[in-house]
């Protein structure tokens, strides 16, 4: 295809007095063309930087990410016990806000850009929308940016040099700007890479002027990320536009125009898109994808107000369509993990590719590197998704899993620690409260948040009570009792929370939650239960001895007198004794070992629990227990420990000759 002539007077002072004229003629010059033919609608998506240069509309929706800061520093407001949580952590969504997409040499700085407008011009209607860029929600330099390949480490981006900015799509004086963007090749190279000799075609507008401006140039040399076009004997850098929307031969949309010293250059899309992906800012731009199996779109919604009400023109044909597998199989590498987490960060709106990249991250064949988590910024990320996708299940569900298999490394917990994730796993579980599988992995992972013992964070266990984590353990023991991992777990939970706390104990018992007649129920359903029992029930039923020893306290330490009251007068001591007779002939040690802890921790929180023709019940059960297991010391010791706090007098020589 031939080149377009060039005015001698293109060059020096002429240049400025024939500007105009030329690009008029230039613009007549090539409306046959068949190149423009070929993109004339995508034009639109060009815009107009008055006084810098063009820039490229490349999609709708701009995401400026979760302020992780802002929300480790949030308040947790004090909740009336079994109150609902109270914290919400804001979504900070642009919508009606796309992603331009231009160089560095064009707007430098955030600076620059919040002084700079952008012009939109629809051939077809005539429309024209003035819109404001914002930096202040998205706008990032990779000239600026240094980030790892993740093969050669770090290197410098400066010969990149690409810019992208958010812009309100809605015009300072009215108007609204319909065109879908031009979109990026996300699952690869959607057309063959620019050869020396191809013809391009530019759409731009010299110097931030209007009109609208189209250039055929060809590709005179190939460079790492640039294609280099012939420059006309006599013609004038002025006469290019940085920040162009270039186009191949067949019309697809292959980069923008980039000034380099003494050429004009094409910055080939496919390597600023590498660069976004390794550089996480990918995730800014949100496109929709096509779950491939379904061919359903999943992107976060428009709003859906009549003033944010996006109508395309019939003209403007949208991007070629993404495909979530396609996106997968272009990104992930088997061998090297990183991958994954970078498909999950650039990508954390599409929820196929996010529960896809989630069941792998913590899946059995990367089990070996899961405990390098907390080195890649993964911990954050996966919290990132649970906030963004609270509302649907399946995602929160599998991110609560892959939470709860990374916190068995120690440096996985502190980082997911350091995060104050409380607000956010609260929000996401009480969307949920009819999900078993979030309720198991819920509880898990809160055991792990609260801690044991004594060095656990306090902080995390006042978090828990003051987000309404009493209310919400107690409704999953009514709507799950009959699942074992969520029995394990809760009373797990709730024995860590309460344990050497007596404020906590209080709260626990108070009136309006009752928690220690739920464990109670569920003790009672226990022993009705004989014969031989998995191992899955005698671990639910140990941690259920374990949680309400916790609601006593430790008789040897600080004594909660007013929760051994009420756990007597709701039947436990009657409880733990049937529990003692029909189970000491299978139960496991542990089993045996924890209800004579929790007979002697309430004998002697609150003595008149043992009082009576009661002890004598008790204490033939102990016999029982020790009859049961009469080479368990530790079972023999804790018998005698309480028959000593219930007066029974059981000595070890009587235990001896029992038969």
């Amino acid at each position: 295809m031939p080149m377009a002539a060039v005015p001698p007077e293109a060059a020096g002072s002429g240049l400025c007095q024939n500007f105009g004229q030329r690009m008029v003629e230039d613009l007549r010059l090539h409306l046959s063309s068949a190149a423009i033919t070929k993109i004339e609608q995508k034009g639109d998506a060009v815009c107009r930087l008055a006084g810098r240069g063009s820039g490229v509309l490349v999609c709708r929706e701009a995401w400026s990410g979760v302020d992780r800061e802002a929300r480790s520093q949030k308040k947790l407001p004090p909740a009336a016990p079994g109150g609902e949580p109270v914290v919400e952590p804001d979504l900070p969504l642009a919508p009606q806000v796309g992603v331009l997409l231009t160089t560095a040499f064009v707007l430098p700085n955030a600076a620059v850009a919040s002084g700079t407008r952008a012009v939109f011009d629809e051939k077809a209607t005539g429309r024209r929308a003035e819109c404001r860029l914002l930096p202040s929600v998205l706008y990032y330099n990779s000239a600026a940016d240094r980030c790892g390949d993740g093969d050669s480490g770090e290197v410098a981006q400066a010969t990149l040099g690409y810019v992208i900015v958010a812009v309100e799509l809605h015009g300072i004086s009215g108007g609204l700007v319909r065109h879908p963007g031009l979109g990026l090749p996300l699952s690869g190279p959607w057309c063959a890479p620019l050869k020396v000799a191809d013809t391009c075609l530019m759409v731009e507008h010299p110097n931030g002027l209007e009109p609208r401006k189209y250039h055929l140039t060809q590709v005179s040399k190939l460079t790492q990320h640039h294609a280099t076009h012939a420059i006309a004997q006599g013609k004038a850098l002025d006469y290019f536009s940085a920040g162009a929307a270039v186009f191949n031969e067949d019309g697809v949309f292959v980069g923008i125009g980039q000034v380099v010293p003494g050429a004009h250059a094409t910055l080939h899309l496919p390597d600023i898109v590498a660069h976004l992906f390794h550089s996480r800012m990918l995730k800014h731009l949100v496109f929709e994808i096509a779950d491939s199996d379904t061919s359903e779109q999943h992107c976060t919604p428009q709003c859906d107000s009549a003033e944010h009400l996006f109508v395309p023109l019939p003209l403007h044909q949208p991007p070629p369509v993404l495909f979530a597998e396609e996106i997968w199989k272009n990104w992930f590498d088997s061998a090297r993990y990183q991958t994954i987490v970078l498909l999950l960060h650039g990508f954390l709106h599409c929820r196929a590719l996010v529960i896809k990249a989630l069941t792998e991250l913590t899946g059995h064949s990367q089990r070996g590197n899961v405990g390098t988590l907390h080195q890649l910024d993964c911990i954050p990320t996966v919290l990132d998704v649970l906030h963004v996708h609270r509302e649907d299940a399946p995602v929160v569900e599998q991110a609560l899993a892959a939470l709860s298999r990374s916190v068995d490394h120690a440096d996985n917990l502190r980082e997911l620690d350091a995060q104050r994730p409380l607000p956010v796993v609260f929000l996401a579980l009480e969307h949920h409260r009819d999900s078993k599988r979030a309720a198991q992995w819920g509880c898990f992972l809160l055991c792990a948040l609260v801690g044991d013992g004594a060095g656990a964070p306090e902080a995390n266990k006042e978090g828990f009570v003051a987000l309404g984590g009493f209310a919400w353990v107690k409704g999953r023991l009514a709507d799950f009792g009959d699942d074992l991992f969520v029995v394990r777990w809760a009373v797990s939970l709730l024995r860590r929370v309460v344990e050497g706390n007596a404020a906590f104990v209080e709260l626990a018992v108070d009136p309006g939650v009752t928690l220690h007649v739920c464990l109670l129920d569920m003790l009672k359903g226990m022993c009705e239960t004989t014969g031989a029992t998995g191992h899955a029930e005698l671990t639910a039923l140990e941690a259920l001895l374990r949680a309400l020893c916790g609601f006593v306290g430790d008789p040897a330490a600080a004594v909660c007198r007013g929760a051994a009251q009420a756990l007597f007068e709701a039947g436990t001591v009657e409880a733990l004794r049937a529990l003692l007779v029909t189970h000491a002939p299978w139960a496991r040690e542990a089993v045996l070992h924890h209800a004579c802890v929790a007979v002697r921790a309430l004998a002697t929180a609150y003595p008149p629990s043992v009082a009576g023709c009661i002890r004598e019940d008790v204490a033939g059960a102990l016999r029982q227990a020790a009859a049961a297991c009469p080479s368990s010391a530790r079972v023999v010791k804790e018998v005698l420990r309480a028959s000593a706090a219930i007066g029974a007098g059981l000595t070890p020589s009587l235990l001896s000759g029992m038969p």
